[in-house]
């Protein structure tokens, strides 16, 4: 993944590298695993009951449409989200924030 450009946006870079395969190289390698391109590069830092996620990924067809439900069906809810993209490549950065937390549960059973 060419991640270049946005090498400055993760604070703990998660990037996969891999070289190619060669048809020489497959008898000496008979029994190393084979090395694949990650799917996505990606960072949570949580503090409470927010987080910020960091995503970098080749783009495809409605897949912010498909991170956005994940999220929402994880009971996290999306307060800002920044999308950058160059070439075929997408960053987004998510800021989200629990719902029904543990805590916000215990405050509305001591409201009651």
């Amino acid at each position: 993944m060419d991640a270049a450009p946005f090498a400055d946006f993760f604070t703990f870079p998660q990037y996969s590298t891999t070289g190619s395969r060669s048809a020489n190289n497959d008898t000496a390698d008979e029994g190393a695993t084979e090395n694949r391109p990650a799917a996505a590069d990606i960072e949570v830092t949580m503090v409470e009951s927010h987080a910020n996620l960091k995503v970098l990924s080749r783009k495809r067809p409605k897949q912010l449409l498909k991170m956005v439900l994940g999220l929402q069906n994880l009971r996290l809810t999306t307060l800002h989200l920044n999308v950058t993209s160059i070439a075929e490549m997408a960053f987004y950065s998510f800021s989200l924030k629990m719902v029904g937390t543990i805590q916000e549960d215990a405050d509305c059973d001591s409201n009651l």
